[in-house]
């Protein structure tokens, strides 16, 4: 059982930058998240083009900052990326809540309550090897993210962050079987 993140990036490409710096990019990010997962100090990945649509048009807000979709259905043939863009959504909400002073709050919730972020799966093979291992193949190649490494917590299939942000992988026999990546979130 895995309990620690191979860190596979330079963390000191986030850490050793200047708070102003670092506030910098976190701004440029919440603006355009396609910003935040192609900086090598933040991300530290390439997108594809459609990776990129995809992001920009599904985090687009309201003028009161509500999000315009709350849903996302993406069907899609067999290795056309939809773990890959499921991760990828999964880990921005988490980063967007990281920035904040208090997701608790800006959700209405208790100021301790857990926020979970659900990876979900029609098999338990698809739920821990294939979406959870996508997850945290991003997570350890993020600078950003690794910079939370001594406060991230890794068990089976649970991934705990700071603010009690957890990502979680659950078993849904709800989901179709065939190439159908189901996404809700609240506000």
């Amino acid at each position: 059982m895995k309990t620690t993140l191979d860190v596979s990036c330079d963390v000191s490409l986030w850490t050793e930058l200047s708070k102003v710096e670092q506030f910098k990019l976190m701004l440029k990010s919440k603006a355009d998240i396609t910003f935040f997962w192609e900086h090598p100090a933040l991300g530290n990945m390439k997108l594809w083009p459609s990776q990129r649509e995809l992001l920009r048009e599904f985090n687009l807000r309201t003028p009161e900052g509500r999000r315009l979709y709350k849903e996302l259905l993406f069907s899609a043939g067999m290795r056309s990326g939809k773990t890959a863009i499921a991760s990828l959504i999964i880990l921005t909400e988490l980063f967007l809540c990281l920035f904040m002073d208090s997701p608790q709050k800006y959700y209405s919730l208790l100021p301790k309550e857990e926020i979970n972020f659900l990876a979900t799966a029609s098999t338990e093979k698809q739920c821990h090897r294939t979406i959870f291992k996508k997850i945290v193949a991003f997570v350890e190649s993020s600078p950003f993210f690794c910079s939370f490494n001594d406060e991230i917590t890794l068990v089976t299939g649970i991934l705990k962050f700071p603010k009690n942000l957890v990502v979680k992988n659950r078993l849904n026999k709800l989901i179709e079987k065939e190439g159908l990546l189901v996404l809700l979130f609240a506000r």
